[in-house]
């Protein structure tokens, strides 16, 4: 079977290999009796939105390989309202759930002993996938959840109105560079702003990343006041400052303001090439991609902006059959190659050597998959520990105060103890 890789079609270059169940316990030897012995299971996956149109296509050729495991794909809310009531419960979760990857310590934290150690089952393939994914799926007691998807950025650019305002895209090396340029760009283009931003704090999320900093840190302690984070969000006060950055409403407000020349650049994950392919359509051949400025000329400057997990809950009790369904989802040329027809960028890297991944996109003119897939192993891994389910307001609040013109580290140290309030978990002394 043939599938297209962004309208483009890849080769089938390898088979589904047959996993050997691994560990001990009657559960696991009961899904495994059940999954070769050819008794029919029933699992459930939760999932949302593209990933999960992404997890329904992959059953077909699941079930040509096991087909007395039935896949039922449960749609659900990415705010989780849907799955945490049965976790919390104790029974009726689904098999496998989803959940963003910068929440699942969370999900280990609040619901303990809710998800299978699949530590001895990916064993032999943890090296197959970028390295910065098992840092928020493991504990020092194994690892619970399998890497999908990941969101390497890269800076989008618009080369028409770049050569208008006469910046030349390989003179941004840094931060302070995009800024300069920014401002001779108003003074060229009056009316169009270099970037724009929403209430989020993506910005700050992403600068934190790029300097190797955390939310909490490896002592497990929160890490807001450090140095990397007051410089984070220092420079989104800046680009705010400056007016590099303009205030653009929601999804939808930055997409109109794309269409209309306002913004000539994005530093977004790779997921954003494909709303600029549907989106703005008439803009192919205008757009083009760079590697994020650094902060320092010289300095390492990747970074990563989301991503997914997927989990399999002890509740299961098929868990077994669970895990050779996400296996072949997330760990197989098949399953993969379906992930990028939905525009979900894998952490598996064997794929980023097939052939046909390499091909050149129109729309941008050039091989944005390979472009991505060269920044992931420079990406450092973000930690963000059990805090981010309660941490969203607080971080929100904190932007909104700094950017409003409070004192940057008195506010950083006010936010860690209001999280540290909401979690129980300390502030870094």
């Amino acid at each position: 079977m043939k599938r297209h890789l962004f309208s483009k079609t890849l080769a089938l270059l390898s088979g589904m290999a047959v996993l050997t169940a691994c560990g001990g316990g009657n559960a696991a030897e009961e899904a495994e009796q059940q999954v070769y012995d050819g008794e029919d299971v029933t699992i459930q996956v939760a999932a949302w939105n593209v990933a999960a149109d992404a997890l329904e296509a992959t059953i077909p050729d699941f079930n040509e390989e096991y087909p007395n495991i039935k896949v039922e794909i449960l749609r659900v809310d990415a705010d989780y309202s849907k799955v945490t009531p049965s976790l919390a419960a104790g029974s009726g979760a689904p098999d496998v759930i989803q959940v963003n990857g910068s929440d699942f310590q969370a999900f280990m934290k609040k619901f303990p002993g809710q998800f299978m150690n699949i530590e001895e089952n990916v064993a032999d393939k943890k090296d197959e996938f970028v390295d910065f994914v098992w840092a928020n799926v493991s504990d020092d007691e194994g690892i619970y959840a399998m890497p999908w998807d990941i969101g390497p950025a890269g800076l989008f650019y618009r080369t028409d109105l770049f050569d208008a305002a006469g910046i030349n895209i390989e003179d941004i090396k840094t931060w302070d560079d995009y800024i300069a340029a920014g401002k001779q760009l108003k003074e060229a283009i009056p009316g169009t702003a270099m970037t724009g931003y929403d209430e989020s704090t993506a910005f700050y999320k992403l600068f934190l990343n790029q300097l190797g900093g955390s939310f909490v840190n490896e002592e497990g302690t929160i890490g807001l006041a450090s140095p990397e984070s007051e410089t984070a969000i220092s420079l989104v006060k800046e680009m705010v400052d400056e007016g590099v950055a303009i205030p653009v409403q929601n999804w939808d407000g930055r997409i109109t303001a794309l269409s209309n020349d306002k913004i000539a650049s994005l530093f977004t994950p790779v997921w954003y090439a494909g709303t600029l392919q549907t989106a703005l359509e008439q803009q192919s051949g205008k757009w083009s991609v760079a590697p994020l400025p650094a902060f320092e000329e010289g300095q390492e400057s990747s970074a990563n902006s989301g991503g997914s997990v997927l989990a399999v809950t002890t509740q299961s009790e098929n868990q077994e059959a669970a895990y050779l369904f996400i296996e072949n989802a997330m760990a197989t040329q098949e399953g993969q190659e379906i992930m990028l027809e939905n525009a979900l960028f894998p952490s598996w890297m064997p794929i980023y050597d097939t052939e046909t991944f390499a091909e050149v996109n129109e729309y941008f003119g050039m091989d944005i998959n390979s472009f991505f897939a060269g920044q992931t192993d420079k990406i450092k891994p973000a930690h963000f520990g059990s805090i981010m389910l309660d941490a969203g307001k607080p971080l929100l609040d904190m932007q909104s105060r700094i950017l409003a013109g409070e004192d940057v580290q008195t506010v950083l140290k006010e936010t860690a103890e209001d999280i540290s309030e909401k979690t129980g978990v300390e502030v870094q002394k």
